[in-house]
């Protein structure tokens, strides 16, 4: 048996796995699921990661962050591209990122759609129009749990978030909320999305209003 502080490992190696506390301060944090409508019997819940900013300018605005895959966790961006802790493949332990976008921007990273990562539920969503709706229902639960209403939202992501962005932009201006989605801009890095004709043109028509 091997011993750390007050914690005991069995076997001996297990301790090897010990994400030690004082190894990287992440500073403030919210982690939870929330559910994708109203309904009272909603089983569907959309999984987040949330870490305020201590920067006065980030006051009054939430960054969204969605990876794409399609199928792909957006904590893989939280652990090993803009969070303010990177835990790399192969590495023993994770470090602090000096380049986190948590030192411009309140930063929430979230799992969508239903069926991919920590959200719980069967997956429904058919198309981009239905994993816009889904994460509106989970977005107008979330302001309310950390007293972030009448924020600024910024919507980013890369890869298949091509497809998301744009349609949960253009979900959230057809709301015309502001309270739960005062949607400002876009930003989207190496997107997939097809031009002007064939199945994914909609993604290209909702893409212009921005």
């Amino acid at each position: 048996m091997s011993r750390v502080g007050d914690m005991s490992f069995t076997p001996p190696s297990a301790f090897l796995f010990l994400a030690h506390p004082g190894l990287v301060d992440v500073g403030e944090s919210y982690a939870d699921l929330l559910p994708v409508s109203s309904a009272m019997n909603e089983t569907s819940q959309l999984y987040f990661r949330y870490f305020p900013s201590e920067n006065p300018a980030a006051e009054d605005g939430i960054t969204v962050w969605l990876n794409g895959g399609h199928g792909c966790s957006s904590l893989e961006g939280l652990l090993q591209e803009n969070g303010p802790f990177l835990w790399q493949y192969g590495t023993f332990a994770p470090v602090q990122n000096p380049w986190t976008w948590v030192t411009l921007t309140n930063m929430v990273w979230v799992e969508q759609p239903v069926g991919t990562g920590f959200p719980q539920g069967e997956p429904t969503a058919r198309d981009e129009t239905d994993v816009a709706e889904q994460f509106l229902g989970f977005f107008r639960n979330f302001p309310g749990t950390l007293g972030l209403h009448d924020h600024k939202v910024y919507i980013t992501g890369e890869n298949y978030a091509g497809y998301y962005v744009p349609y949960i932009a253009d979900a959230m201006l057809n709301a015309n909320d502001t309270r739960y989605y005062g949607h400002e801009c876009i930003m989207i890095y190496d997107p997939r999305m097809q031009h002007r004709s064939g199945p994914d043109a909609d993604s290209c028509r909702c893409l212009r209003r921005f």
